[in-house]
Parts: structure tokens; sequence; C-alpha cells
């Protein structure tokens, strides 16, 4: 059994559902318009646990558009792993090495940003601490996780 921690994309939701979230142990936030439902659920695979917990969401009166990627800047690394920004630069640097750093994902306008899973991996692989011990789906696990989401949204307007 492993940890998955899951953050869903939610159609917006009223101090209600606010409620019932938390009632839950669910956690809910907002970024601008968007609106989120954090999930830790425990599970033999990633896709299960997506499942029970959109299963769970619905059941709660909320409606999930898609899993959240989780992406982290050289200042996040830093603060999740308790390191020191110079330090997590001389990491994003290794180009070479085995593994080396995972390769950017896309650049916001603070910078590069890269997959948490994957800098989570590196952590682990290289026995570097700060590592999570939740797993956090990759970007060929959120867009599986999507595909299923999509799939499935006709099923849980009905029910």
């Amino acid at each position: 059994m492993r940890m998955y921690d899951l953050t869903f994309v939610i159609e917006p939701i009223d101090d209600a559902a606010i409620d019932r979230l938390a009632a839950e142990g669910i956690d809910w936030s907002q970024m601008g318009r968007l609106q989120f439902a954090h999930v830790d659920e425990t599970g033999e695979s990633l896709m299960g646990s997506v499942q029970s917990a959109v299963n769970c969401l619905w059941s709660l009166g909320v409606r999930p558009t898609r899993l959240r990627l989780d992406l982290v800047s050289s200042s996040e690394i830093a603060s999740r792993t308790g390191v020191s920004r110079p330090a997590v630069t001389k990491w994003t640097r290794q180009i070479e090495g085995d593994p080396p750093f995972p390769v950017e994902f896309d650049w916001s306008t603070t910078g590069p940003v890269w997959v948490w899973a994957d800098v989570n991996g590196w952590l682990q692989q290289t026995e570097r601490a700060g590592n999570d011990e939740g797993y956090s789906p990759s970007l060929a696990e959120v867009e599986q996780a999507d595909r299923w989401i999509a799939d499935h949204a006709g099923q849980f307007a009905t029910a």
C-alpha cells in the first residue's frame, strides 16, 4: 500500500460543500478562479486511488475536472527538502551523473519549474534527505487519470 498525494481541480463549490470536504478530512483551496480538493488516498495503485478519491468527491457533491500536476520551483524544492536555495541550484545544474537532475518541465515568470514526482524520485535515487514519503503522480500518470476522469464524468453526473 502506498500513500498518494492527489490534488484535483474541481468545479466551483459553495460553503456547504467545503464543510462536507472538511468533515471528511479533505482540504480545499483556491487560487484565482480555480478551486482544488486535496486528497491523501492510500491504495494498491495510483489509478485505484484516483478512482476511489473521485468516487468520494462525487458522493460529497464535488465534481473533479482533472488531476493537478504538482509543479515546483527552485524555492519550493528548497522549502520541501529543507536545504538552501544554493544547494538546489547546484542540484539543478547537475546534468551529468547517475542519475542527472530531472529536466525542467516548463518555465514561469520566476524561472524553471519541475514535476515534483521527478524531483522526489531523484532525491530518493540519490539518497538525499528531504524526499516525500507520499507519492505524487508523474505527468504520464496525471494524463492517464485525466482521461479516466473525462471518460467517466457522465457516469457520475447521473449518479
